[in-house]
């Protein structure tokens, strides 16, 4: 798992890499959530896609608002630099982040869910 984690870091401090992050710290400087995405093109807008991979939480700081400061940081610079849309996959048996994003959904648009891996070949 540690080569996965640095590969990853690898990808995000390398400037040609498509990964891009936002992290959340808390007031003691330490981490406590991150979103990974990153932009491609499609065959179907002409502006880039943002796919959004991974969004995280520390379980002691969830239910605080920043998962959805992360979700708004992002959303902050798809207007900014007008991708055609944010979207990510979630697990249709992940109830918890169901509940979540279906909130964020409510007050945002342009975020869409893909939630059924079957239909992803």
């Amino acid at each position: 798992m540690a080569h996965l984690t640095f590969s990853t870091f690898d990808k995000l401090v390398t400037k040609e890499h498509p990964l891009r992050s936002r992290i959340a710290l808390d007031e003691n400087q330490r981490i406590v959530g991150f979103i990974h995405y990153f932009l491609h093109d499609s065959t179907w807008q002409t502006r880039e896609s943002c796919f959004i991979e991974d969004l995280y939480v520390a379980k002691d700081m969830r239910r605080q608002g920043i998962g959805r400061q992360l979700l708004d940081d992002v959303a902050r610079v798809a207007g900014i630099n007008r991708w055609s849309r944010m979207y990510m996959a979630v697990p249709g048996s992940d109830e918890t982040a169901l509940s979540f994003l279906n909130l964020f959904l409510k007050k945002k648009t342009g975020l869409s869910l893909i939630t059924n891996f079957d239909m992803i070949i």
